[in-house]
């Protein structure tokens, strides 16, 4: 992947996240009103935790409002995921997931989230 692409999908993104809340925005006020959280569930310094802090960064100059990563590691990430399961939809906070996420079903006999229906895909960033 070319620099020049990694930028552009990282401008997509934080254009994306500018739309998070949707029609219900219309009603409310201006977003944001207060720091975005991006979560991921790995460790500082890999390669998660780098993409998302440069996702933050951009997100950060687009919106004019803080953006921040918090890793929460362990469980092969489904401590992050769990966190952000039950946080508040408000769109304030993001699960900044990696692809094997989409396997813990299989790895876990019960998780305390639904991989599929607690999280909704606001963009793809790296393709596989």
């Amino acid at each position: 992947m070319t620099r020049r692409r990694f930028i552009r999908d990282l401008a997509t993104l934080a254009g994306a996240a500018a739309t998070l809340p949707g029609a219900r925005a219309l009603a409310q006020d201006a977003r944001p009103a207060k720091p975005v959280r991006l979560i991921h569930g790995f460790t500082a310094g890999g390669a998660v935790d780098i993409q998302a802090r440069l996702l933050a960064q951009q997100l950060t100059e687009r919106l004019g409002q803080t953006a921040y990563v918090e890793g929460k590691p362990g469980a092969g990430g489904t401590l992050g995921a769990n966190f952000v399961a039950k946080a508040p939809p408000d769109g304030y906070t993001l699960f900044f997931m990696a692809s094997g996420h989409s396997a813990a079903p299989g790895l876990y006999k019960s998780l305390p989230f639904d991989p599929a229906g607690d999280f909704t895909l606001v963009h793809k960033l790296v393709p596989m």
